[in-house]
This record gives C-alpha cells, structure tokens and sequence, in this order.
C-alpha cells in the first residue's frame, strides 16, 4: 500500500481564495487533505449523513472537467466524525496537470455550502493521462423552472415542490421575500450557473413578484401564524380602535420609545426609495415591509401574553418622581412600567440605599443624583431585591456619580438588572481610540502630554514636544539603564535605516555558529605567590560575534545563550564546548624545584570554577615531583550558558613554596558555542588546527518526535500470536508478559487477546541513565491516538528509583488487584487515564508530563487500565515531544595529530575503560587491600596483546567487559605506561598505589609502580601518569593491574566521558622474531660449553654471558 501524506487545511465558504499549498504530482493517488470548514471565521461542523458533490475544472476552464458524487465508487470525499472532510485526491483529480479548480457542494440537514480551493499537479512526462469525462451537470432545468414557480401571482405553486427547490438553493420556507431575493441575488453570482439563464428568469428587485400573493404564502408559515396570534392577543387585551386610550397622551409617550425612531427611519428609508408622497406605494406593501421590520416585532413580543388597556397605557407613561431617601418600589404610586427616579442629597457624605423592585414587575428606571448646594460625596447604593442580580452579580451597585447617572433594565429570563451609565449612551460624550484597538467611552477632556496643543480653523492640533535631553531609555547587555536622543551602529554590525519613515534596526543571521579562539601570543611568566593574576591573550584567531566576544578590558571572554527567542530557564540555555591548552616556554629549562601541581581552570569573575554539564568543576590538573619536566596540558568540556557571563583560564599553582612557571605563546583557549541547527563552528576548528588535537564529539537531539510510534506501521504486518519483548528501534519496545495476538493493519498497532490468557503487554520508550539525566526537569508532550476505542488505558510516565546498574528496562509482569505490577525499582510519576467510553472513529488525547530532577532512568508506558478479554487495541500513533528541544554533546576523542599514525602500527596499543554507553558515569572505589582494576578494551596493533577478561567483581557492572589481565600472545619485549583520573571523598589525604603484577607468580613488574597522594574532597580529577616501563614477556603470560590505598574507600577512580577515560594504557610490544628465539636458545642451553679465555689463552673463569633486553646485545658480567 502506498503511504498516504495528509495534510491540513482551511476551506472558506463564499470564498475564491481558497488555495492547497502542497504541489501534486500528475497521476499521483498519494494525497489527501483534512478540511475545516469554516463560515465568517467559525468553525462548521458537517454532519456525517450530509450529501457532498465534487467538481474539477481543469485549468480552470469549462473544456475539460471532472464531476463525482457520494454514490460512486471513485468519490474520494468521506465527512469524519468531528465535521472535518477528508479528500483523497484520486488518479482523475490529477490526471491533467496544471492549476486547476475544485468545487465542492455540500447539503447538510439545514444548510448547504458551497466551497472552491485552487490545487496545482506538476507534469509527470513518464505518465499516460487519462481522458478527462467532462460530465459536469447542467443548471439550466432549475433555472427553467424558476419562472414558473415564481410567476407573478404564483398561482401555479405546488407547495411541495417548490419547497423542495427553494430547500436546494438554500432557501427556507419560513423566509421573507427580502431574505428570499438576497440569497437568489447570491445563487445568481455563483458562476456555475448558466448567467444568461438567470438574466432571463430573475430581475434585480424582483418587481414582478407579487408581494402580497409572497405574503399570503409566508403567513401560511409557522412565523406568519406566529405573528398573526401576536395580533390576536393585542386586540383581546385592547380595544380594536383603543377609545379608551388618550391619543394625545399615546402618541407623546410613544414618541419617547426607541421603537418610534426605528419605524421613523424605517419609514425615512423607504420614502427615499419611493416617490416622496408614496403614491406609487400599495398600502399592503408598506404593511408587509413594517412587519418585517425589527421594531414591529419587538412591539408584537413585548404586548403579548394579556395585557389590560391600563397595562398597555402604562407601556408609555414616564412617571417623575424626587426623593430625599429610600422608597418601596413595589408599591404605588410607583406603578408606571418607566420610572425616572430623582435622589436629593442634603447632608455631605450622605448614603441612600434603595431596594429595587422586583424584576417580575418589568419596570425600567431611570436614576438621577442630585446633591444640593454646597454637598458633596453623595453615595446612592442600588440593592437588587430578593435573588434578583445587578450586572449578573448579587452585590449592590454603588454609585457615587452626580447628575442623570444611567438607567436600569430588567432582564427577566434571568433575574438580572441591566444598568447601562449615562456616559455610554448620551449623544454627547466623547469616545476615543486607536489603531490599536483601544477604546475610552464618556471622556470628558483629553491631555496631550510632552506635547503642543493648538486650534486651527476648528481643527485640534497636536505637536508632541522634542526633548534634547534624551527621551529614549536604553538597557544594556549588563542590565544597566541610561537615556539618549540618538542612535548609532559603529562597528556597522547592526543596519539601522529609514524604511518609509520607521527606523529599521536589522541584523543579518549568523553564517555559522559564534566562537572565540584566542592564543597568549607571547611568553609568560606567572608566580604561586600571585594566583589570582589574569593571562592577557593578545592573539585572537577568531574573534566571536554578538553573544561571544572578548572583553581584554578585565582579561576575560563574553558568553551568552546565543538565541533569544529562547528561555534559558527552560531550554537550559547555549551548549558551549570549552578547550584550553598549555604549553610551557619551549625555549627555556621547564623543570619544577618542588612537589606540586598546575591545574588549569575555567573560571568566572570571581575566580569560581564553571560546572560542566556533568555538575563537575571545568578544570585538569598534572602533579609533579621536584626536578619533574612541565607538560602541556588539554582540558577539553562542555558546559551551558544561560546569560551574560565573563569568563576566563585561571592557571593554579599548587606548590608549598613560590614557584615561577613559564607559559608558553602557543597556550590557547577556545569557547565554542553548539546551537540546534550546528554541531561545530570556525573557533573549534581553528583551535584544532593550530594546537593538533583532534576533538571529536557526539551530539544527542533531545526533542520533537522523541517517540513516535507510527514510524513503525508502515509496513503490514500479519496477525500473530506473539510472548516476549520485541525491539521496535530507538529505544522503543513492545513487551508481551503473555500471550497476545499482533498485528500491524492500515497503519495501525492492532493488540487483541488470543481467548485464551488474559492479556499483558505494554509499549515503551526507555531512557537510560545518560538520557534521563539530560532531560530532567523538561516537559514531554505525550499524544495517543486510537480508533474505534472501547476499553480503558494508561500512558505514564515511570522514573526508577533501585540500584541495579546498569538501569533495567521496565515492563508489566502481571496484574494484581486490577493494579499493574512493573519491573521492580520502577514507579508511576504521572499518568494519562484513557478512559473506556466507546468512540467510534479516532480518539486523541494529550498530556504534559515533567521529568523528575536527577533522574537515573525514565519511561514512557503505554498498558491497560485493567487486563481483562476480550480487550482490542488499535493504536494509530504514540508520540512524545520534549519540549522545548535542544543538542547535548558528549567528548569522545581529544587524541593529537602526532599519535594517529601509531593507530596503524603492528607494534603500537592502546586499551581504556571508557564509560559506557548509556551510563552518566563509571566508577571503581580502591581499598586498603590490594584492589583488581581493569585494563580495558583493546585497539590498534596486530592481536599480540588482549584482555583475558578472566575476572569479575562480584555485583560490578560491566557491559564493554572491561575487567580481566592483560594476556601476551607472542614472546616479545613490551614498553607501556598508564594514567588513570582519581577523585578523593573522603575528608583526609590519601595514599594512592598502583602496579602491574605478572599473575603466575604475583611478581611485580620492575619500574610500574607509582605512588602519590589524593588530597581531600578532592572534586576535580588528578590526572596520574607513569613513567615508560620495559619488561620481557612470554607468549601466554598474563599480568594484572592493582590499586590500593591507605584506608578503604580511600580514593576512586571515575569517568564521564569518553575522550577522557577512567583508565588508559599505551604499549609498544616487540616481538621477538623465530630467528633470534631459536639462536637465543641455543645460546642459552649450550652456557655450560662457553669458555671465556684471555688474548693470552688463559681461561676466565669469573664471567658469564647476559642477553640485555633493552639494548638486544649479548654482555659479559661477574659471576655472582
């Protein structure tokens, strides 16, 4: 099966912009579209039962088309379940290349749409088009009909049919005539009709259509018998010709109400559309159009429900009454339905609280607050009465204004008084605004500040003032603040430009990630007396950008999280890759005259060292015994930048005593900053190819699609009953602790019981201790999408809180009490509940789960809420996003130049014990007793040299198989040396020991042995090397090396990284040829038969013969 892109859309009604973005192959059948419909900006939900058509103009024109309807099998529409539309664009829909048009015509239960989005198909020059059907439908029977349904006296109707054709243009029966015109006005600008047609049958204004043979069929309608029961109640409840009414008094009070000035300008509007004494205007007519319009039927809604006459006059009395305190409103003679009621306040800071009546009475008030003279602070409290509200709440409202302050309106549907101030409705207050969106209503006067306000021929003019003395406030990289008029770019870094009078401030993007790399430039000399003297580097190879530069003011470097858009405090901030190398001065004696170390550091301005992304201090460090030769010196580390901050080497000189070192001009630092899009920039290469070292690195992308699961079900993949774990890739598996049927069907995980074991399985994403501790504290975004769901789930988020290492990968065993067992060690942090309402069609649900901090493992699960058959899954998709993404970078090589060609040598080895993959960190803690190490794994060389792997300790973790002897295949003669990293947590100084003992006889190798000592708490490594030793081994023999120290636990040994490993061994091994074996045998075995004479002939018999192995020369000594 061909896997289908999908993608998501917008389709507009009434709209020809409607356009797919996506470009489509000629002849492809590889696409679909998801479409919400949407009406004036809103969503519209089609139901699934809806009848659609779909058209295709080719190109646009009406020469070549395409028509398919619901009921034909190629119809490539099907409504979802949510009201969105699915098209699969079939061979015919792209057979023809070019930009074409796609009409949809939609009939829901009580609307229709009518939809068209352009679409472009690229030409394919190897397909064979097919020929295209032009089958698209004539209107011209409808048109047809129309005269005739519509004749002047539609004397011909059938009710029935014509409320069948006014259904398919979109034309309810209940409409008016005015409604009807402007939706045919529509139908007509709809180009699929046949224009001339139209002309024909439908005129502008519908002249010929007989309004009140229109209005006798429209009072047959549920609204027309709705409005002529209105008219019925009103002549019940009042007199026919209302005599008993003052008309005088009628038409004052009517006068009043806002239905009189809407029927004014009702009538206004239809005087200026007629002649202007309306004599070509029927009385009918004009009755139908008041009754269309919105004041008649408020009128028809508010008189109904019997009404006396008195009631109905009341309807336009406006009753005046003034107050000095409160009042019973229920009660006469506050009877009318208007009442305007005028407070006096006499006192200053005088309250009246007033009890509104009822809502029930349906009375509007009108309230004025009149202080008398000299009076001020009038407070007058509005309560609303029983259960009633004001402004939808139950408190009173305060009112603290003077003068005609507003009216109150029931709103008797919910109990609710309405109060509108006089500010937002009276003719003469003051509204402003802005472009912006902005509005103030009821302003009494407008303050133009810092500005110049002048009158011109009835024109305000506004002329804002221009300060010299600096009218923009600036913040700078450092937070400080400061004020100035002008603006400028020196370095020309930043483009600032008029652009239509805006002042443009632009930037061009960064070809490539920003780095310094900067050289001392010259030689130095530093004294322990002095330890806080900063290093000037004059030679700067690279010299940064924006966010990383030199700061040579303070001797130091700028970094700074180099995006943002970024939130540091979320993101973690900018990955920075820091190299610092020492060399000392190459032209001077580099000896020390005392025991001691030189550390180098990277520190910040108050000389702390940075933490790298370990949580260890940025720092390497080298002891030396007196008389010992200066080393250059390499720290490579990562770290994260969150914000500004001054940077810098610190060199530290742990001697007893003052102690000169020479820096050498060729002692280099690099600060390179990582971003998501590169993993390297010009700084680091630079500072690789001018000090040698080659640092190689690995980047882990935290981020979207962490898991997804769909990747894995684009295959089908038949039903099988399947036990066990199976790996799906990256991390992801899908573990069945019983029996259960799989399958992979329609890009679905298909998971169902076999009838016969009640069901156990889970999915899971596992990340190892490595993964877990560079996600903590982020957010995972997790998504589960299903179809036809009938059963409860669970999607959680697992931490691992055992010791086993390395960290088990979790899973269901079973199930106990309806409650999951896990892999022990593992615990449910958060949990997604799906619950088992049945859903037909697919379920999408969503969750953010936040990883614990300083996690050793994490999981994403996905398993049963409760195991139970029959259970069925079907699984669409299973997705996790860390949010927000970002690169994390792991140092796996900082060998130099001068030893790759070694790495092809037969005679040259190398072994390390390296952290593992996956693991954070790899540890070995050395004892008072005698402390087996391991000698790692094995490169380079020719397989003369292996691990035996003949040992392991007892509950130790060892995947690389580390631990074990160094066994020798081949006789020979081997030199070598080792360094190991040692940390101290202990509170003492601590004697560290190491050798290499042969394993036959636990003889010490003469010249391995190396001592020192561990200072306490000691955190960053100390980086022990010794000396090159030389021994002559046999083929088979093995040796293996020891630690040991003063105290249990008295020091470890640990690593991080790969680039720098827990322990590394070098060996150059010589093999002795067959050659000199055989003649140093025969040599040997015939001693007895030597005899060592004098020129004279004498014999001597005080000598023997010794076979040097470090010069590979015969030699004669005493005898012993």
């Amino acid at each position: 099966m061909i896997p289908i892109r999908q993608f998501d859309t917008i389709l507009q009604t009434q709209s020809l912009n409607n356009k797919l973005f996506q470009t489509l192959v000629q002849g492809s059948e590889d696409t679909a579209i998801k479409a919400t419909i949407q009406q004036d900006g809103k969503n519209i939900q089609i139901d699934t039962s809806a009848e659609i058509e779909l058209s295709v103009l080719y190109n646009g024109g009406t020469t070549q088309t395409y028509h398919t309807d619901k009921a034909k099998s190629d119809f490539p529409a099907t409504i979802e379940s949510d009201g969105t539309l699915i098209i699969k664009f079939n061979e015919m829909m792209t057979t023809v290349f070019g930009t074409h048009k796609l009409f949809l015509k939609i009939v829901d239960t009580n609307t229709s749409y009518a939809l068209a989005m352009d679409y472009t198909v690229i030409k394919n020059d190897a397909y064979n088009p097919q020929s295209t059907p032009n089958n698209l439908p004539a209107y011209n029977s409808l048109v047809a009909e129309l005269p005739k349904k519509l004749n002047k006296d539609m004397s011909n109707v059938d009710d029935v049919a014509f409320k069948a054709k006014l259904s398919t243009m979109g034309i309810g029966v209940d409409e008016t005539p005015t409604q009807i015109r402007d939706k045919l006005q529509t139908l007509k600008a709809d180009e699929r009709l046949d224009s001339s047609a139209v002309k024909n049958c439908l005129t502008t204004d519908l002249k010929d259509v007989d309004l009140a043979k229109l209005d006798e069929k429209f009072q047959a309608t549920d609204s027309g018998k709705e409005l002529q029961r209105q008219a019925s109640a009103i002549s019940t409840k009042a007199s026919k010709d209302l005599s008993d009414v003052d008309v005088a008094d009628l038409e004052t009070a009517f006068e009043k109400t806002s239905s009189h000035t809407t029927l004014v300008d009702t009538a206004r509007d239809l005087g200026n559309k007629a002649e202007t004494n309306l004599n070509n205007v029927l009385t009918s007519d004009l009755s139908e159009k008041i009754k269309l319009t919105n004041a008649y039927k408020d009128m028809a809604g508010r008189t109904g429900g019997g009404l006396t006459p008195d009631e109905v006059r009341a309807l336009f009395e406006a009753n005046y009454f003034e107050e000095v305190g409160a009042v019973d409103l229920s009660q006469a003679p506050f009877t009318a339905t208007t009442l305007v009621l005028a407070y006096q306040f006499n006192t200053d800071n005088e309250t009246i609280t007033q009890i509104l009546p009822p809502i029930a009475q349906n009375k509007t008030i009108m309230i004025k607050v009149i202080p008398a003279s000299g009076i001020s602070n009038p407070t007058l409290i509005l309560q609303p009465n029983g259960s009633d509200h004001i402004n939808g709440a139950s408190t009173s409202l305060t009112i603290t204004n003077t003068g005609y302050v507003g009216y109150l309106l029931p709103i008797a549907n919910n109990s609710n008084w309405e109060f509108y101030p006089h500010e937002t409705t009276h003719d003469f207050s003051l509204a402003v605004s802005d472009d912006k969106g902005n509005a103030h209503i009821g302003i009494n006067s407008v303050q133009f500040n810092k500005s110049t306000v002048t009158e011109n021929g009835g024109i305000l003019e506004v002329e804002p003032d221009m300060s010299t003395s600096g009218s923009l406030t600036f913040t700078d990289f450092e937070g400080r603040t400061f004020t100035s008029d002008k603006i400028q770019s020196m370095d020309k870094s930043l483009r600032i430009s008029n652009l239509g009078g805006i002042a443009d401030f632009s930037r061009g993007l960064q070809e490539h990630n920003e780095g310094i790399h900067a050289c001392l430039g010259n030689d130095q000399l530093i004294n322990s007396k002095y330890g806080r003297a900063k290093l000037y580097f004059g030679d700067i190879r690279v010299k940064g950008g924006s966010f990383v530069y030199t700061n040579m003011q303070d001797k130091s470097f700028v970094v700074d999280d180099v995006d943002p858009q970024d939130d540091p405090n979320i993101s973690g901030g900018t990955t920075f890759i820091a190299a610092i190398y020492y060399e000392p001065n190459l032209r001077t004696d580099n000896t020390v005259s005392q025991d001691g170390f030189i550390r180098l550091e990277l520190v910040d301005d108050t000389d702390t060292p940075l933490t790298d992304n370990n949580g260890q201090p940025m720092a390497a460090q080298i002891d030396y015994k007196a008389g010992d030769t200066i080393k250059p010196e390499l720290y490579i580390g990562e770290f994260q930048a969150k914000a500004f901050t001054n940077v810098h080497l610190r060199i530290e000189l742990g001697f007893p005593n003052d102690e000169v070192i020479p820096v050498g001009a060729n002692t280099q630092i690099c600060l390179q900053a990582i971003s998501k899009d590169e993993s390297s920039g010009l700084a680091l290469l630079s500072f690789m190819a001018f000090t040698g070292f080659r640092i190689g690195f690995d980047t882990v992308y935290y981020g979207f699609n962490s898991l997804n699961l769909a990747q894995f079900l684009l295959f089908q993949e038949a039903e099988t009953e399947i036990t066990g774990e199976m790996e799906l890739g990256d991390n992801t598996f899908l573990n069945l602790a019983t029996p259960c049927k799989v399958a992979v069907d329609n890009y679905h995980l298909m998971i169902k019981d076999n009838g016969k074991d009640i069901p156990v399985w889970d999915i899971m994403k596992f990340y190892d201790e490595y993964d877990s501790r560079n996600i903590s504290g982020k957010n995972i975004t997790v998504k589960a999408t299903l179809t036809d769901k009938d059963n409860a789930f669970d999607v959680s988020l697992l931490e691992y809180t055992g010791s086993v290492v390395p960290v088990p990968r979790p899973h269901v065993l079973s199930y106990n009490n309806s409650n999951p067992v896990f892999t022990a060690g593992w615990r449910v942090v958060d949990n997604m509940f799906i619950s088992e309402d049945v859903v037909s069609g697919e379920h999408t649900q969503t969750k953010i789960f936040t990883v614990p901090d300083n996690s050793k493992g994490i999981a994403i699960m996905m398993y049963q809420h409760v195991s139970q058959m029959p259970s069925t899954l079907q699984l669409k998709d299973l997705e996790a996003d860390i949010t927000p993404w970002f690169n994390r970078v792991m140092i796996t090589d900082n060998s130099h130049i001068s030893e790759q060609y070694l790495r092809n040598l037969d005679y040259v080895y190398r072994s390390i014990v390296a952290v593992p993959a996956g693991y954070a960190s790899y540890r070995y803690t050395v004892n008072s007793t005698k402390t087996k190490l391991p000698v790692g794994v094995f490169s380079g060389g020719d397989n003369k040299i292996v691990n035996d792997n003949a040992w392991t300790d007892a509950g130790s973790t060892d995947p690389n198989k580390t631990q074990g002897d160094i066994k020798f295949l081949a006789d020979g003669v081997v030199t070598m040396s080792y360094q190991a990293q040692c940390y101290n947590e202990q509170g003492t100084i601590n004697n560290g020991e190491f050798w290499l003992e042969k394993v036959s006889d636990s003889s010490e190798v003469a010249g391995s042995h190396y001592a020192t000592t561990i200072e306490a708490q000691r955190t960053t490594p100390k980086n022990i090397q010794s000396p090159k030793f030389t021994f002559s081994v046999k083929a088979n023999e093995t040796y293996r090396f020891y630690g040991k120290s003063n105290k249990d636990d008295g020091f470890y040994l640990q690593t991080s990284t790969v680039a720098n490993p827990l322990i590394r061994f070098d060996y150059e091994f010589e093999e002795l040829s067959e050659v000199t074996k055989l003649a140093l045998d025969d040599a040997f075995s015939k001693t007895n038969e030597i005899k060592f004479v004098k020129a004279d002939g004498t014999e001597v018999t005080n000598k023997i013969l010794v076979y040097d192995i470090d010069s590979g020369k015969f030699k004669l000594e005493d005898k012993a």
